[in-house]
């Protein structure tokens, strides 16, 4: 959707400029199709209901659900779906690619409205660090998001800009031979073929570029005090995507050489988002004890560390096997296995992270399969619920998962301590 966004915004500011002239009309039933998009997915968005924070449940009552989206920034959703370039048609018809039709306050209103469509793309784009593999990938896609927004935020403000000119020149009824809106109107108008739709095109590129990387074309002798205010709210709104940027790459060199750091920020998110989902204290102190245990910090400091991630994998499988390859051939099926089936079965192992109090088996129930206790001790108890054992570093149990199938376990297993298994 993102892809649609942006490009029925430089399709409307293409059919909504004066300055562009008459435009094809096939851009415009390109424009209209893209609205039915955006409304057929406003409109599956409806229909899936909505969450209610409180009731800690999805809705999917309809006039609950437009309540809930008039009443919340969704309202902005609906608001950015309004199809606008439809509404010129209803209008003008097809006489909608006349170059007079557009200066007028019907047409500067739909463009001030199609403002609110901005977002709809910040949005949109959320999804781009949603999910990501890998943390420098994230990263990555966080500084192209930058570039994105303020790419196409400055171009709604200088779409926004020449409609405040626009609506000036209706107005007052007159040219400002120090205004460049009306420079450039004098430029297409008057002579045509020195001002081209490329070249408009190439200009209003070269302003965004100029606004977002802080440079001028020359110096002015004179400006129209509406330039004036633009170039300093120009020069605001791109300093305020610098310092976004500015603050994803100290969180970049944070995270590269400080995991430890970001540890402390994992677990200061999770238990915010604990409280905020007003979960029972019982799950905020696992949350806690989690982030306590060395191995639930080892295995997080495995996944950021930018030494252990630059490792060649050669290196991660030797290191896997000197951990975990003695440990296995210990145990008497695997005893006479031959050393590279045992490395392969090495290399599939899976660790399970289970604090105090979490039971990894029950009675009559399905096994996982061979469990290895790697640290911690775990509390073996019969059905009966008495106390037959316990299990420590190196223990294992559900063995007979490897020569039967669907083995059931006929006891509870109960972590004492934090373990990994």
């Amino acid at each position: 959707m993102l892809v649609v966004f942006i490009t029925k915004k430089f399709i409307f500011h293409h059919n909504t400029s004066v300055l562009f002239g008459q435009v094809s009309p096939a851009l415009y039933y390109i424009a209209v199709i893209f609205e039915v998009i955006i409304l057929v997915d406003l409109l599956v968005n409806f229909k899936t209901g909505y969450i209610d924070k409180e009731a800690k449940k999805v809705v999917l009552n309809a006039k609950k659900g437009l309540l809930e989206y008039c009443c919340t920034k969704l309202f902005l959703h609906c608001a950015s779906a309004i199809p606008l370039q439809t509404i010129m048609f209803m209008r003008y018809g097809l006489e909608i690619d006349c170059c007079l039709c557009k200066t007028n306050y019907f047409v500067s209103t739909l463009r001030i409205i199609n403002t609110v469509s901005l977002y709809r793309v910040f949005e949109t784009t959320k999804y781009w660090i949603r999910g990501r593999a890998s943390s420098k990938i994230t990263h990555v896609y966080k500084f192209l998001r930058i570039i994105v927004l303020g790419f196409i935020t400055m171009m709604q403000f200088y779409d926004l800009v020449d409609t405040i000119g626009l609506i000036n020149i209706i107005n007052t009824g007159e040219l400002y031979n120090d205004s460049l809106y009306s420079i450039l109107l004098i430029s297409k108008f008057g002579d045509p073929e020195t001002m081209s739709n490329y070249k408009l095109i190439c200009y209003n590129f070269g302003r965004i570029c100029k606004s977002l990387l802080l440079f001028t074309f020359g110096f002015r002798s004179s400006a129209y005090y509406l330039d004036k205010m633009t170039s300093l709210t120009a020069y605001i709104i791109a300093n305020i995507f610098y310092m976004w940027c500015f603050l994803e790459c100290f969180a970049f060199v944070n995270w590269l050489k400080f995991p430890e750091d970001q540890i402390i920020i994992s677990q200061e998110i999770t238990l915010n988002l604990v409280h905020c989902r007003q979960l029972p204290d019982k799950l905020c102190d696992k949350v806690k004890l989690y982030f306590a245990f060395n191995s639930s910090i080892m295995r997080k400091v495995q996944t950021m560390n930018g030494l252990y991630i630059s490792l060649p994998k050669i290196l991660k499988k030797e290191a896997m096997l000197s951990c975990y390859q003695k440990r296995l051939m210990k145990i008497p099926f695997f005893s006479v296995w031959p050393l590279d089936i045992i490395e392969k079965v090495v290399l599939l192992l899976k660790e399970e992270v289970y604090l105090r109090n979490d039971a990894l088996t029950q009675p009559w129930v399905s096994g996982k399969g061979l469990m290895i206790v790697d640290v911690g001790e775990l509390a073996v108890y019969s059905a009966q619920e008495q106390e037959t054992g316990h299990l420590i570093d190196g223990d294992y149990f559900g063995e007979l998962s490897l020569v039967t199938d669907m083995e059931v376990r006929m006891s509870y297993v109960v972590a004492i301590t934090p373990c990994k298994v």
